[in-house]
């Protein structure tokens, strides 16, 4: 196996080439300076947890220089020492915690509310930036 280690990839130059002797490209991973995660439950101390699928958004917490967490509820301190679910994200990797309830919406939440289709196909069809902006600031859900 060879590895060339590479800044980007850009697969329409051939960047990225698996052959009978397995060349591999690799990347730096990416460090953002912050990630915003949406989780069922979090702690006024920045513990918070996912129930259901985590998808990516553990791992989009590991990769942050710092993160921020938005939540269905906060709960009280102890709740995580108490209760069976642990943190999937722990307070020291913390810069903030939101209770914004239906804040993964138009999205769904596990556990809490299904993907609003007629919201994101709404969003999907914008076509300018001040269709954006009113679309944004004037958002009712149903």
């Amino acid at each position: 196996i060879t590895i060339v280690l590479k800044d980007e990839i850009d697969i329409s130059r051939g960047d990225l080439l698996v052959d009978a002797q397995e060349t591999l490209a690799a990347v730096q991973a990416i460090r953002p300076d912050f990630a915003i995660v949406h989780a069922q439950t979090a702690d006024a101390n920045g513990n918070a947890c996912f129930e259901g699928p985590p998808y990516e958004d553990v791992l989009l917490s590991r990769a942050a220089k710092r993160v921020i967490v938005t939540a269905e509820r906060i709960v009280g301190d102890g709740w995580f020492s108490a209760s069976e679910q642990k943190a999937d994200i722990p307070h020291f990797m913390t810069a903030a915690v939101v209770h914004v309830p239906r804040g993964a919406s138009p999205c769904a939440c596990y556990g809490y509310y299904e993907p609003n289709d007629s919201l994101i196909r709404a969003f999907l069809a914008l076509d300018s930036r001040e269709a954006l902006l009113d679309f944004v600031q004037g958002r009712k859900e149903p």
